[in-house]
């Protein structure tokens, strides 16, 4: 991992960011996927709640002749649109939940502070209002962009707003205020904020496809047939299915919200000199107030403290 703390931080590419991003999520894989699965898990269970009953009752019915199955695929297409609209929601506040306590995993990683799946939990938690509102409205903005460009007008709200769960958790801003500064960190690195989107939302489609095919395979092959009662075993696989479904999402969630964190870091370096900052703080040097109005000004600069080694300077 190049990336060990503030200090550290240089200027990177897209490629740089992703690289470092699949580096700390194999350093830190069991946090990461924990935090995950605290968002994502009980969204699945609710969906093989709300789904695996109807389902049995089709296949059962859809089995046996007779004219109930027409009846039991209406029902289940119903419950399927019912569980949509109920899971849609419910997967959007476990996505703005599970990157907002990402961003803490990747601050604390960078700060040399210990983490826990409970305590970014809870950290983030702190700051549960902003967050939904911010994600509220990203996903108006999502909609009416999307609805005048279409997919472009999509990939276009998700840039403006990418930065947002860094703000609130991070920096403790609203959500106006968050949104704000999201489109101002994107809009000055708006090629290199578009290119990480698009990018991110391609390997993170082709990792979760993969994945879920390659588990999918190894459990069709040690799953035993059931000839004496293939209703039941269909209703196992579409269980199996929702499930393997539900694990890879959480598997490969991590990967956007460390990369967003790390760019947006990035794009702090540039702007607002993050890294020396961070330095200059370790070293006890006094800080003055930032010319350029940065969130992390210092408005009264901090004595050096007793006790700490100035850097000698060379006689002139």
């Amino acid at each position: 991992m190049e990336i060990t703390r503030f200090a550290d931080l240089r200027p990177r590419t897209v490629r740089d960011i992703l690289d470092d991003a699949f580096d700390l999520y194999r350093e830190k894989f069991a946090l990461l996927a924990g935090v995950s699965a605290v968002a994502y898990v009980p969204v699945m269970l609710t969906a093989l709640a709300v789904l695996i009953g109807p389902y049995a009752a089709f296949v059962k019915s859809a089995s046996q002749d007779g004219t109930n199955s027409s009846n039991a695929s209406f029902a289940f297409f119903l419950q399927f649109l019912g569980l949509t609209l109920l899971v849609l929601p419910l997967l959007t506040v476990a996505q703005i939940m599970q990157t907002g306590a990402t961003c803490i995993v990747v601050e604390d990683r960078m700060t040399g502070r210990e983490t826990t799946v409970g305590s970014a939990w809870r950290r983030m938690l702190q700051r549960i209002g902003p967050l939904l509102a911010g994600a509220v409205a990203t996903g108006f903005l999502s909609l009416i962009l999307g609805a005048v460009l279409s997919g472009i007008g999509t990939f276009l709200a998700i840039t403006m707003t990418l930065y947002t769960a860094q703000s609130i958790v991070l920096e403790q801003q609203g959500s106006r205020s968050a949104l704000r500064r999201s489109w101002s960190l994107a809009s000055h690195a708006f090629g290199k904020t578009l290119g990480f989107v698009l990018l991110t939302n391609l390997l993170g489609f082709f990792l979760w496809i993969g994945l879920y095919a390659l588990i999918l395979l190894i459990l069709n092959l040690l799953l035993p047939t059931q000839e004496a009662n293939p209703a039941a075993q269909q209703s196992q696989v579409f269980a199996l299915t929702l499930c393997i479904l539900g694990i890879s999402l959480l598997l490969v969630a991590p990967i956007s919200g460390i990369g967003a964190t790390l760019l947006y870091y990035d794009l702090r370096v540039r702007r607002e000199g993050i890294d020396i900052q961070a330095a200059a703080e370790e070293m006890s040097y006094p800080l003055a107030p930032d010319p350029f109005g940065g969130i992390a000004a210092n408005p009264e600069p901090r004595p050096a403290s007793e006790g700490k080694q100035k850097v000698p300077v060379a006689p002139s």
